[in-house]
């Protein structure tokens, strides 16, 4: 995995100073919330408007994906401070705004885009207002059971941009974080016509370092990376296989399944459309029964396995 600086810009800052000692006693005594935490808060029609999923604020103009010190010149001369030992980017603002915006970075690329409320007890209901019904489907948590909690989701296919509302403890309390990510539609990865949309050069009898030259984001161990598809929760991979004479044989995409009971279906939908209905191939032994799409080469064949939907092209 890559290590993540996380690096932060707060166009609204919150008002969460440190209080002096006799007030933090005080406060540590208090068992009721204050009876209205949106009182002073910046107004949540300022940041969502009606239509499809769109950065908000002053992350508007950030590219996800795109390189991080091309975005900072959208942004601003920040004021840099460390707490943690982590760089944060620190853009000032309304602190009574009760809102940060960070803007977390993976090596030199924009990684997500992540929106804390701190005042604010309406969110979700801003966003589906301006965003309409959202799609619940699970997500990673350190404190969900299962290591997963139930998110709302909202997708903008055309800007390939995706944002999920996550909330931990009750309304008065501890994050309400809404989440951007860059993703990838399904459909527009495996495209139109014969090949994958996604193999701008073609992969199958090429040699490793050939595909090296090909795919920047080729690692030996982790296959081609790209951007998730609706519901890989951080990125796909297309593993590459290659025979005794050192040329790729095949490459399998696995898709994930555990985190929305509908994406094997939406998957295998946009399979039949591209290729049309497959038949059923018996597996042997301890191999699963696939799902023949393409039978001439290169093959197309889908196949269930725990909680993930492999795709394969190429020989056996």
């Amino acid at each position: 995995m890559l290590k993540t600086a996380t690096v932060a810009l707060s166009a609204l800052a919150f008002a969460f100073a440190a209080p002096a000692c006799g007030k933090k006693d005080k406060q540590s005594k208090q068992k009721k919330p204050p009876k209205d935490l949106n009182k002073n808060a910046k107004p949540l029609s300022d940041l969502f408007k009606k239509g499809p999923v769109t950065l908000i604020g002053p992350a508007a103009g950030v590219e996800i994906g795109g390189d991080f010190e091309a975005q900072k010149t959208k942004l601003g001369k920040p004021k840099m401070f460390s707490p943690d030992g982590e760089n944060f980017y620190d853009w000032g603002g309304d602190k009574k705004g009760g809102i940060r915006f960070t803007v977390n970075k993976d090596e030199h690329k924009v990684d997500y885009v992540e929106v804390e409320f701190a005042r604010h007890t309406n969110v979700k209901d801003a966003i589906v207002g301006a965003w309409g019904s959202p799609t619940i489907a699970a997500h990673w948590t350190m404190k969900g059971p299962g290591g997963k909690v139930k998110v709302p989701y909202w997708f903008n296919p055309a800007a390939h941009l995706r944002a999920y509302y996550h909330q931990e403890g009750n309304e008065v309390g501890k994050q309400k974080l809404l989440i951007f990510e860059r993703y990838q539609p399904f459909a527009k990865l495996i495209g139109e016509g014969d090949k994958m949309a996604f193999e701008t050069t073609p992969i199958l009898g090429k040699t490793e370092d050939e595909i090296k030259k090909a795919y920047a984001d080729y690692d030996p161990k982790f296959g081609i990376s790209m951007p998730p598809v609706e519901w890989n929760p951080k990125f796909t991979q297309v593993f590459v296989r290659f025979d005794k004479k050192g040329k790729a044989k095949n490459y399998r995409i696995p898709l994930k399944l555990e985190f929305y009971a509908k994406a094997k279906d939406g998957y295998l939908a946009a399979l039949e459309k591209k290729f049309g209905k497959p038949t059923t191939e018996r597996g042997t032994g301890k191999e699963p029964d696939v799902m023949v799409f393409r039978k001439q080469d290169p093959r197309v064949v889908a196949y269930e396995n725990h909680d993930s939907l492999s795709i394969v092209v190429g020989k056996k």
